[in-house]
């Protein structure tokens, strides 16, 4: 495959919006980690209180995609797995 400069300068074929291209889930997983992880490390790194608020409010963000995305269904208030909220119950 001949690599032109644009491409590897543009990044992978995601990046240059190559058609054959596929999003796999891992790759929004790690996207959120490494935000979060980011903004742990300039919360904590901040010499301001307001910077430091300004980081970790933005550490939120990613967090609640990761949560609500890659989280147990099990646990999230019956949008899972099992009965709707208004079923019935056998006596």
């Amino acid at each position: 495959m001949n690599a032109d400069p644009l491409e590897t300068t543009a990044g992978s074929d995601a990046a240059a919006g190559h058609p054959n291209y596929k999003w796999r889930p891992t790759q929004g997983f790690f996207a959120d980690v490494l935000l979060v992880e980011a903004m742990v490390v300039l919360s904590f790194e901040a010499t301001d209180v307001f910077l430091f608020y300004i980081f970790f409010e933005a550490m939120l963000i990613p967090m609640y995609f990761l949560i609500g995305g890659f989280g147990d269904r099990a646990h999230s208030g019956g949008r899972g797995r099992g009965p709707p909220a208004n079923a019935r119950t056998p006596r």
